[in-house]
């Protein structure tokens, strides 16, 4: 095989360990070469279903999993998660936790906020610090 990696075996959580890093690896570099900006890759996580536009900015610390994407222009951390969240153009999120949840082009959120599911940000809106907030009932 060109690649060795291709046909790595997983026996133990060691060798599922190398595996997921490189797997991390090949995603970020992917996306990179994309345009998305990621100023630690080796502490930047994004799952293989999540989307991302150029001139995106992710910053150490960053998780993004399941059904996410975020638009152009918008900055992700530093230590944020977001699990099916999508993001608007320009948005700006800081150590913050976001579960299926929208947030609008350029809108602020935190940082140390949490987004619940269901939870709408609108366009310009601004979460400060230290706030939580639930979706519908």
């Amino acid at each position: 095989m060109a690649d060795p990696m291709e046909a790595a075996g997983v026996n133990d959580r060691a060798q599922l360990a190398v595996a997921e890093a490189e797997l991390r690896d090949r995603i970020n570099e992917r996306w990179m070469r994309r345009g998305v900006t990621m100023w630690d890759p080796e502490r930047t996580y994004v799952d293989a279903e999540v989307r991302l536009e150029p001139d995106v900015t992710l910053l150490p610390g960053v998780v993004l999993r399941g059904d996410s994407s975020v638009a152009a222009g918008a900055e992700i951390g530093p230590d944020c998660t977001l699990v099916d969240t999508q993001v608007g153009e320009g948005a700006a999120i800081r150590n913050s936790v976001c579960t299926r949840s929208s947030v609008g082009a350029g809108a602020r959120i935190g940082p140390y906020a949490v987004l619940g599911a269901g939870s709408v940000v609108g366009d310009g809106e601004e979460v400060p610090p230290f706030t939580s907030l639930a979706g519908p009932s």
